[in-house]
């Protein structure tokens, strides 16, 4: 994250926010999921709380391009490498695939799926 400005809430939590009824558990192996990847146990809520617009900008840690994607225009979903995905609106399910080819070290890739 960049910057935020007033108004702005946020807080870690376990759940990726596409399912707010999904119980511990479930939200549990999500974690999991993401720890495999190496990314945070924890995933970042942002929520406006004012009666006004504010922003919050996020910036990628890597020297590089930020490329919006819409999931409707590709299908529902995308698959990005470690450290790819950047932020997302409530409600995007967040998960792990495995890529089917044989990486370099012969292991599978562990990959994030949005």
């Amino acid at each position: 994250m960049m910057f935020m400005e007033d108004g702005i809430k946020f807080e870690a939590k376990f759940g990726d926010g596409s399912d707010p009824k999904q119980g511990f558990w479930k939200k549990l192996m999500a974690a999991g999921g993401r720890l495999m990847t190496g990314e945070s146990l924890f995933v970042t809520h942002f929520t406006n709380e004012s009666q006004r617009k504010a922003r919050v900008a996020f910036a990628a840690p890597y020297p590089g391009t930020v490329v919006p994607l819409n999931l409707a225009d590709l299908g529902g979903a995308v698959v990005c490498q470690r450290d790819a995905f950047l932020c997302a609106a409530l409600g995007t399910k967040i998960s792990m695939t495995f890529n089917k080819r044989i990486g370099a070290s012969g292991a599978p890739q562990i990959l994030r799926g949005c």
